[in-house]
């Protein structure tokens, strides 16, 4: 238990002394006691030993000066006026002359102040001087107010008003918790208690001390849970912060074999290996502590350009891929994950063994891999296999359709941006799809339909491995796989002009080929067999050859309309019969009848269908009009939310947007929609 020395003048102030004494032990109690001291009384040459030394009032200090050993322990007893007690003062007429009667005139100057503090401005309030020796001077007052000095008040004044003593104040107090190092949660409790009993709630004066108690508890709380070891030092580098993660993992060595006072946060840096480390400003820079390696970033805390002192966050490249492991699992949890796997692609013919075997090699590099074909192939598949092939395999797989974004967007959704980026942008911004990638993969479809600054800006990626969000100042380094596919033949665009040679020589490091399904006629059936399940055994040898025959410019997703088609029939559609292409014309049915609308959003919505997003509303929105139909953005929600109710589409938020379903497919066959 510590102990705290009150010191007096001497015996004339007993009663002030056991005051203030049972009101700091009530707050202190069972971590400090109180011992009275009277100067008058001490030997010349005795020391008052003590954890704290509080002082009566400034009178006192010179005197006390030869009895103190340590000056860091003092402090001076300031009071409060219990605000409880002075609401009879308001039922003084205004403009009444008060005669304010204290012990010394100097206490009694001090109440007037804390009375006009409190708000008691409309009395005229004067100080009394108990050492004046002509009493005749205050004859003209008959109102008297004291604090527990109504024997010091002339005898003719007929109405004193005794609004008690002065209480120990709250700023006493809070400097003894810090002088002792006693922030403990019950002292602060008690200490709350005894504010609230003599301060009038209404008034607001107990604001300063319990606000800010609540603001640095909640701060407190907020760092020290903080993944950061975090340090706030001023512009001579003395600590002023630590939370619990700097002190035990970054400063212990530091801290070893000094005394445990409470004011470690007084230590200065300079003599560290982290003075060295901070010596410039930066951001995100690495470091060697101790034989381990940690990220630092120093950011200065300034009022406009006068430098205060720095804000200091250190990471180690531990925990740095802790939480990157956990974003990880996370991202898995959101769906960011690569379903399909080389054994899942159903294939019988020699050309698609070369291709998965090519594949496979590929997915076991780091390099980019670029996935060509036309549509329809399964480029994705392949894509979401070399993930799974890789050692990439435990981290986020991402995919994004490049043609299904306006530049805009797809610029946001690639690299994420900044707070207030942009109109609408999300106050907290947002995390690209990079970075979300991050030890993983992303799969950029359709590579090749993205706008000439767009290449640019994903050439940059491919060469530094670095993005920087919209909005942003600062490169962010990126750990991510590209994997692209596209239906054109990219060097052909290289010679149109549409797309970047250097760009195309970054993505074109290992081409993966999908050779369109007429080429591969030996996977037909058994992709009809895994389309169809025990379905198969109801095509005949005629269904058989038709199927072999045909040449598929839908490839296989084609094939799996047909196959849904069929299921749903019993039969092939006719168009295998005629040896025709599935095409629809706008031009068969009248452009406002409510049944081919659906028809059409059903076929434009269908070819739309991937396995990772499906089509925006804009770009329906769009394709019914270069269609012929304008039925406006209300007519075209309602429309949507009723095929959504039947089960025919699925809506999404996000990039994954509107997909056709299975009950979709067949009532599109069943309109005949793929027959002229």
């Amino acid at each position: 238990m510590k102990k705290i020395a009150v010191i007096y003048q001497d015996r004339s102030s007993i009663g002030l002394a056991r005051f203030v004494a049972t009101t700091i032990e009530e707050v202190f109690k069972d971590y400090a006691f109180v011992e009275n001291y009277f100067l008058d009384e001490l030997p010349d040459n005795f020391k008052i030993m003590a954890d704290a030394h509080v002082l009566s009032d400034n009178s006192v200090i010179t005197p006390a000066k030869n009895h103190l050993a340590n000056f860091d322990t003092l402090t001076i007893l300031t009071r409060d006026i219990n605000s409880n007690e002075i609401k009879a003062l308001d039922e003084l007429p205004a403009d009444t002359d008060v005669l304010v009667v204290n012990d010394t005139y100097q206490t009694s100057v001090e109440t007037i102040y804390a009375l006009y503090s409190l708000k008691v401005c409309h009395l005229n309030l004067f100080p009394f001087n108990p050492e004046e020796d002509n009493m005749t001077v205050y004859s003209g007052f008959s109102v008297a107010i004291t604090q527990g000095e109504a024997h010091l008040v002339p005898p003719f004044i007929s109405n004193t008003i005794d609004i008690g003593p002065r209480e120990v104040s709250a700023s006493t107090l809070v400097k003894l918790i810090d002088i002792l190092s006693l922030d403990t949660d019950v002292i602060h409790r008690n200490l709350i208690r005894h504010i609230k009993s003599y301060f009038d709630t209404s008034l607001g004066f107990h604001d300063a001390y319990l606000n800010n108690y609540l603001k640095t508890t909640v701060f407190n709380k907020f760092m020290n849970e903080s993944e950061s070891a975090t340090i706030i030092i001023n512009d001579e580098y003395d600590i002023i912060f630590v939370n619990e993660k700097a002190e035990t993992e970054i400063l212990a060595p530091f801290y070893a074999g000094k005394p445990d006072n409470g004011h470690r946060q007084k230590l200065s840096l300079k003599n560290t290996e982290l003075f060295y480390a901070l010596s410039d400003d930066y951001r995100n820079k690495s470091t060697v502590i101790r034989g381990e390696k940690y990220f630092i970033s120093k950011e200065p805390i300034a009022v406009m350009d006068e430098i205060l002192g720095y804000y200091i966050t250190i990471q180690s490249e531990r925990d740095v891929r802790d939480v990157e492991q956990t974003a990880r699992k996370k991202l898995s949890g959101d769906g960011l994950t690569a379903k399909y796997h080389f054994a899942d692609i159903v294939h019988g013919s020699e050309v698609m063994d070369v291709c998965i075997s090519t594949a496979k090699t590929a997915a076991r590099t780091e390099h980019t891999i670029l996935i060509t074909g036309e549509s329809g192939v399964g480029k994705e598949l392949i894509a979401q296999s070399i993930h799974n092939y890789s050692r990439r395999s435990g981290a986020p797989f991402v995919a994004i359709n490049c043609a299904a974004l306006p530049e805009t967007l797809l610029e946001s959704e690639l690299f994420g941006y900044e707070s207030g980026a942009f109109t609408g942008a999300r106050r907290t911004g947002k995390i690209g799809l990079f970075e979300q990638a991050a030890g993983g993969s992303i799969f950029l479809d359709e590579i090749g339909d993205i706008s000439f600054q767009m290449q640019l800006s994903l050439l940059r990626v491919l060469q530094e491995k670095q993005i920087m969000r919209i909005g942003g100042n600062s490169m962010i380094s990126v750990d991510t796989r590209v994997i692209a596919a596209t239906n054109k033949n990219l060097s052909e665009e290289v010679k149109k002009g549409n797309f970047r040679k250097d760009l195309f020589f970054r993505l074109n490091v290992i081409t993966v080929n999908i050779p369109p399904l007429m080429q591969r006629s030996d996977d037909i059936l058994p992709l009809m067999l895994h389309f169809l399940g025990d379905s198969f055994k109801r095509l005949s040898d005629d269904d058989k050859n038709l199927l072999k025959q045909h040449p598929w410019p839908g490839n296989v997703r084609e094939l799996e309309s047909v196959a849904t088609y069929f299921e749903t029939f019993g039969a092939l559609p006719d168009y295998l019969h005629n040896g025709e292409r599935a095409v629809f014309d706008a031009s068969d049915a009248p452009a406002f009848d409510s049944e081919n609308i659906r028809r059409q959003i059903l076929d434009i919505i269908s070819s739309g269908t991937q396995l990772s997003h499906g089509v925006g509303r804009s770009v329906l929105s769009d394709s019914l009009k270069e269609r012929g139909i304008h039925i406006g953005d209300k007519n075209l929600r309602s429309i949507l939310s009723e095929m959504n109710d039947n089960g025919l589409i699925t809506i999404e938020r996000g990039r994954i947007g509107m997909r056709i379903t299975s009950k979709g497919y067949q009532t599109l066959k069943i309109l005949g929609y793929n027959q002229k």
